[in-house]
């Protein structure tokens, strides 16, 4: 198992890696079935202390007419741990591509029975079981501590939401402003011309009108 501190971060001394594949050589591999168990990254408490455990890719053979989910838990757990609260779920792809939980020894062995090789994702999870009395104190530090980082996140998205809103207001109304600025330098522009021609127009008029000499 590799295992990560996350206060300090550090990496287990007692880390396997070489632990990758684990075959079981007592099975014939002309009539056995190979499993693939990707296992993801996940959090728990080893020592009173959180830890966060590196996904890694477990594969080994086994019997297609003699295997269960319990020795799956066992075998799987030779290269991880996971605390008391905790459980692990495996997952596979059914024939219409649907992720299914696996949920029984017969379902699995229908699995094993059918193809050579049976790859599950393995996912660690609360126990639905667990009551909040048998949950420790650092497990629940573990979830809050989770919590506080959504609730973190979820702040920093709604700050950058307002912000962003906010510029785009004052774009909008620096927008308004400079098209009314427009729109009254074009309304100046045409009063004005008006006015021009309409002064021309009198003084045209003014000119064309005969001057009165007192003769008819």
């Amino acid at each position: 198992m590799v295992s990560v501190d996350l206060d300090p971060v550090e990496i287990a001394a007692d880390s396997a890696v070489n632990f990758l594949h684990c075959y079981s050589f007592r099975i014939d591999e002309k009539n056995g079935c190979k499993i693939f168990i990707d296992v993801c990254s996940f959090s728990t408490i080893e020592d009173d202390r959180s830890m966060y455990c590196k996904g890694w890719r477990l594969e080994w053979w086994v019997d297609p007419e003699e295997y269960s989910i319990i020795e799956v838990d066992d075998d799987v757990s030779k290269h991880y741990n996971w605390a008391s609260y905790q459980e692990p779920n495996f997952w596979y792809s059914d024939q219409n591509g649907q992720t299914m939980r696996l949920a029984s020894d017969k379902e699995l062995l229908t699995l094993l029975r059918a193809s050579r090789q049976v790859k599950f994702i393995m996912t660690v999870d609360r126990c639905s079981s667990v009551g909040a009395l048998n949950v420790t104190q650092n497990e629940n530090d573990l979830v809050t501590d989770s919590k506080l980082q959504l609730v973190q996140v979820t702040d920093e998205l709604n700050e950058q939401h307002i912000q962003v809103t906010d510029e785009l207001q004052l774009v909008q109304v620096t927008d308004s402003k400079l098209q009314l600025v427009q729109v009254t330098d074009e309304l100046n522009e045409q009063h004005i011309q008006v006015t021009d021609e309409v002064n021309e127009s009198s003084a045209q008029a003014i000119q064309e009108v005969p001057q009165y000499n007192g003769q008819e």
